[in-house]
């Protein structure tokens, strides 16, 4: 389990992650992508709580990578 553990952690942080957000209709979404993967959008939010949410995620993406992200 732990080798598994290893390699997973090992590929998520070597694919180009990116934390975008978008418009649907006046309502603002976030979700993260990782090379051709990506998560389900979180929200609907206002815009300013959308940026927010941006800039945290990147944050925590940066301190533990992506392994424990779940992506559709």
């Amino acid at each position: 389990m732990k080798f598994i553990d290893a390699v997973a952690k090992e590929a998520a942080n070597h694919a180009p992650t990116s934390v975008e957000i978008f418009s649907d209709s006046g309502h603002w979404y976030c979700r993260v992508r990782r090379g051709d993967e990506k998560t389900r959008p979180m929200g609907p939010y206002t815009k300013q709580q959308a940026e927010r949410i941006q800039e945290a995620r990147r944050m925590l993406i940066a301190e533990s990578g992506t392994s424990r992200i779940m992506f559709e």
